[in-house]
């Protein structure tokens, strides 16, 4: 069969919907929803429906207008498959694609470096030759541990606790912490 061909009968087929099927059936089909919430409010017996319809010119599978028992029978089908086919749709939307990734994987935990050990204190030369006491934060990677000097340019001995970071004096433990943060950013800028 040509491409042709078959685009044709498929256009046949979705100009036809539920072929096989009465008019009855088909115009019920059509229009469940709206027929489904009116049945629902109201009482309306099944004669009236089938005289409307047939009003309508709707006819059976024989030709011949509904009467009240083949709209019922009709009716309960149409209610049947609808049911059907939104039960298949609900399976098929649940249905989890597969996958290959075994249920069992887990991703690897990749452990954090170890902070840079922080020695109390070390004694350092200063420039005027006599030795002080300096806290050392250890380097990582190639980095040389960094000494923090506890005499000001001036020459004064800063006050008990304080170092000299960057030029200014500051607690020791603050200087220890922009230490270790420096390290850390320059850690992530080498990654980007």
């Amino acid at each position: 069969m040509s491409d042709e061909a078959l685009t044709k009968v498929l256009a046949a087929l979705r100009a036809q919907p539920y072929r096989g099927r009465s008019e009855l059936y088909r115009w019920l089909r059509a229009n469940h929803r709206r027929l489904a919430r009116r049945l629902a409010k109201d009482q309306t017996s099944w004669g009236v429906i089938a005289q409307e319809l047939a009003a309508a010119g709707l006819k059976n599978t024989k030709g011949d207008p509904p009467s009240c028992d083949s709209v019922r029978r009709v009716w309960a089908t149409v209610c049947r498959d609808v049911a059907e086919e939104l039960a298949s749709k609900a399976r098929q939307a649940r249905r989890k694609p597969p996958s290959r990734i075994s249920p069992d994987w887990r991703p690897q935990v990749v452990p954090q470096p170890a902070a840079a050990p922080v020695t109390p204190t070390a004694r350092v030369l200063t420039t005027d030759g006599t030795r002080t006491e300096a806290a050392q934060v250890g380097g990582r990677r190639g980095d040389e541990p960094m000494d923090f000097p506890t005499i000001d340019p001036s020459g004064a001995t800063l006050a008990e606790g304080h170092v000299l970071y960057r030029g200014r004096p500051m607690l020791r433990r603050v200087a220890e912490q922009l230490a270790k943060l420096e390290r850390q950013a320059r850690e992530m800028d080498r990654f980007k």
